[in-house]
């Protein structure tokens, strides 16, 4: 009941001008969105919802480009870090397209809806990942947990384990989130434990929702209107790693996307993005490491000013939501109902 109200509500802001209306309040914003992965409507269906929540189907993903591209002034990453540096300023409802760690559907489906409808974007890559055979480590915390073969799952922090009894989607979730709040080293400890125990079946990795860009397909991305930036080595949250983890973290997926692309690496995206996971003095090391900009994900609009150009707001774009309601956080309505309702 209450997500068919919320859709009469998404739907009664489009017709009656509200959209408009938000959108016009907020023209001077800037609207930057986090996307993952973009997949065939017919693959996503029937999958996990965990595991789908983050990829949009092409359908989806050509609809929102459509009215982007109607209602917005797509920008690029580097226009942001040029009005962050006061050397130019951004059209008014300006929008910026982001993607999360360096998937191939990002090529495959995402990089030909771009072209065709004119729109750049950035792509963080998570360099440990490229060209291997490996799923992102909280995904495959989950993967495991779905598969564990028993009813608990050793943890790193405790004598007792991990119940999974119950919705196993529900408590894999809650362990993934637990992993997040650990430090990097245990996690990584913690992980090569759980694979010897229970290794996963080799094909996952290459599938739709998992398999990772080579780097010379990422090379073919900016033909198509992508800029590269970092997502880390390993996507360790920030605030987990020690100060030599982070700087080598931050230092070394810069090094190597330039080497291995040829093009400057100044922008940065922390992984998870939400406000624990990154900090002022992580801040203060990204800066240091070289970039010009990052991104965080609080799940809000970006105001034009105050800006803190080491932690710039993103909006989050799941998957299987509906185009009115897709259109109605865009504009700023949903965030505007959030903070009437808090």
């Amino acid at each position: 009941m209450r997500t068919a109200i919320k859709q009469v509500l998404f739907h009664g802001a489009r017709w009656s001008g509200l959209n408009a209306f938000s959108r016009r309040l907020r023209r001077d914003s800037l609207v930057v969105l986090n996307y993952h992965g973009v997949l065939d409507e017919a693959y996503l269906r029937g999958a996990d919802a965990n595991i789908a929540c983050n990829t949009v189907g092409s359908g989806e993903f050509a609809a929102h480009l459509e009215f982007l591209t109607r209602r917005y002034r797509p920008v690029r990453a580097s226009d942001v870090e040029a009005w962050l540096a006061g050397q130019r300023e951004l059209p008014p409802n300006a929008v910026l397209l982001t993607f999360d760690d360096g998937l191939r559907n990002n090529l495959t489906h995402a990089a030909p809806l771009l072209k065709r409808y004119g729109v750049p974007a950035i792509l963080f890559l998570t360099t440990a990942y490229l060209g291997g055979q490996r799923l992102l480590w909280p995904q495959e915390l989950y993967e495991l947990a779905m598969r564990w073969p028993r009813q608990e799952i050793p943890r790193p922090d405790a004598v007792v384990g991990f119940r999974l009894d119950g919705d196993r989607r529900l408590r894999a979730r809650r362990l993934v989130a637990l992993a997040k709040t650990l430090p990097a080293a245990t996690v990584e400890e913690w992980l090569q434990q759980l694979r010897a125990d229970a290794p996963l079946p080799a094909s996952l990795a290459s599938s739709g929702f998992y398999a990772f860009l080579t780097w010379e397909e990422a090379g073919r991305l900016p033909g198509f209107g992508f800029e590269l930036g970092s997502h880390t080595v390993n996507h360790w949250i920030v605030t987990r790693c020690t100060p030599e983890e982070l700087r080598r973290e931050l230092g070394e997926s810069k090094s190597e996307i330039e080497r291995r692309l040829g093009s400057a690496c100044t922008s940065f995206c922390y992984p998870n993005g939400a406000a624990q996971d990154w900090s002022a003095e992580t801040a203060v090391a990204v800066k240091a490491a070289g970039y010009r900009a990052a991104y965080a994900l609080p799940d809000r609009i970006q105001r034009r000013s105050p800006v803190n150009a080491y932690a710039i707001d993103r909006l989050t774009v799941a998957g299987g939501v509906s185009q009115a309601a897709f259109e109605a956080r865009v504009s700023g309505v949903v965030e505007a109902m959030r903070a009437i309702g808090s």
